[in-house]
């Protein structure tokens, strides 16, 4: 009795580790379409949390952009498309 109950726990300890390595990774496919969406909405997700960690402020006429850093200190640094027309080409 005792080795029937034996080779019945082997025998579900070695079907377990077999259903376990054989299974298979779930698969999705997505279309392209599909695919550049989600790529389109992880970079804007990322520049909404990009943008939402600085102000903008004003000096001398140039717009900057404002952070605190809590290992760094304050800074900024200039915003590059700002509408003072010193930095427009004529």
């Amino acid at each position: 009795m005792k080795n029937s109950v034996n080779l019945l726990i082997l025998a579900i300890v070695v079907l377990s580790v077999v259903l376990f390595f054989s299974r298979k990774e779930e698969v999705i496919v997505v279309t392209q379409e599909e695919k550049e969406f989600i790529d389109r909405d992880k970079r804007e997700e990322e520049q909404r949390r990009r943008e939402s960690e600085y102000d903008i402020v004003i000096l001398d006429s140039c717009e900057y952009y404002e952070q605190d850093r809590p290992n760094n200190g304050h800074v900024i640094f200039h915003k590059g498309n700002c509408s003072n027309p010193i930095h427009y080409n004529h």
